[in-house]
C-alpha cells in the first residue's frame, strides 16, 4: 500500500487514479498522519438491482386523510380548540 502526501496526491492524481485503476490501494496523508485511502471500486449486482424511487412512489397506496391535512387540523386544534361542528369519532 503505497502512501503519499496531500500535495503528491494534488500534483499526481491522474497517475494515482491509474494505479488505482490497477488494483492497488494508495494512503494520503498530512503532517504524517492517515487521512483517506484512495482505492479500487467494487462492484456488486445488488447496487445495480435497487427498485426503481420512482416506481416504489408510484405503487405506495396511502389510505385516510392527507397528512397535511391532518397536520393543519391538529395545529387549528391547538390555537383554537376542538372544531365542534363536526362529531367527533
Amino acid at each position: 500500500m503505497a502512501r503519499v502526501t496531500v500535495q503528491e496526491a494534488r500534483d499526481h492524481l491522474d497517475d494515482l487514479l491509474r494505479r488505482v485503476e490497477q488494483g492497488e490501494d494508495i494512503i494520503i496523508t498530512r503532517s504524517g498522519r492517515r487521512l483517506a485511502r484512495l482505492g479500487p471500486v467494487e462492484e456488486t449486482e445488488s447496487l445495480d438491482r435497487l427498485p426503481s424511487l420512482k416506481k416504489w412512489r408510484a405503487d405506495l397506496q396511502m389510505e385516510g386523510e392527507r397528512l397535511s391535512t391532518i397536520v393543519r387540523n391538529q395545529r387549528d386544534e391547538e390555537r383554537y380548540g376542538p372544531d365542534t361542528s363536526t362529531p367527533a369519532f
